[in-house]
């Protein structure tokens, strides 16, 4: 049996990225946060001056865009966003593109003006949310499988024929279909075993686990599952570490 560098091993879909909650005020605060921060489709619409101002005086640290209250679980609510000293147009700019994203989205609400934060020497734009579409709203998230080495070294190994001896490998959705396509009932039986007992009186007792038929169909079907959830969603990898 080999000897691999993880204790377990994971299946996961390779590049997917768990979307961020918009499902509460505060989850939704955190997400206008990184469009702002980490898109560049608000940056291009500035010209060369305002991106060099913006990136001087544009983000005030984590506290751009937050919650106005405490209620962080209510799915409704308003919205504080620091402007700084931002001049009219940019903030104009940056209020159409927040605007955008929530229409997009469809969320229903309404500008409820801009005025002096009491808390900080800044403008703050406040956004009445009226309604969230994402409330209760369950996020599609792929299966995934962990199991243990022996597991995998039984399934992964000897019935689908992947190498493990990395601790690593990334496998083309299409080709473990196929595979898993083509697995007999006669591969699945010739790798069964027994759970093994070996003890003597006065010896410490051995035991070796078995792999019945029902565990290893438990794990191919499992594989399958997560293989066609990538299919579905167009993702072409399967992540194994």
């Amino acid at each position: 049996m080999k000897i691999y560098k993880l204790a377990s091993i994971n299946v996961t879909v390779a590049d997917f990225e768990p979307p961020m909650s918009r499902e509460t005020i505060y989850d939704l605060s955190n997400y206008l946060s990184n469009f702002i921060r980490y898109k560049t489709d608000f940056i291009n619409q500035l010209t060369d001056f305002e991106k060099a101002y913006w990136n001087k005086n544009g983000v005030a640290g984590s506290d751009f865009i937050t919650i106005d209250g405490l209620d962080m679980d209510s799915p409704v609510g308003t919205i504080n966003v620091y402007l700084a000293s931002l001049p009219e147009r940019m903030q104009s700019i940056l209020q159409k593109y927040l605007s955008n994203i929530l229409s997009n989205e469809g969320f229903k609400f309404h500008l409820k003006g801009i005025d002096d934060s009491k808390m900080f020497k800044s403008k703050v734009m406040r956004i009445q949310i009226d309604h969230n579409p994402f409330t209760n709203q369950k996020t599609d998230l792929p299966p995934e499988l962990n199991m243990a080495n022996m597991n995998a070294e039984i399934v992964l190994g000897k019935i689908l024929g992947y190498d493990l001896s990395e601790g690593h490998l990334e496998i083309p959705v299409f080709d473990i279909t196929n595979k898993l396509n083509n697995v007999t009932d006669q591969s699945i039986e010739q790798n069964e075993r027994v759970t093994n007992r070996d003890w003597a009186p006065g010896k410490v007792q051995i035991i070796s686990p078995g792999y019945s038929k029902d565990k290893i169909k438990y794990i191919l079907n499992k594989l399958k599952e997560i293989a066609q959830w990538a299919i579905n969603h167009d993702y072409k990898r399967l992540d194994i570490s």
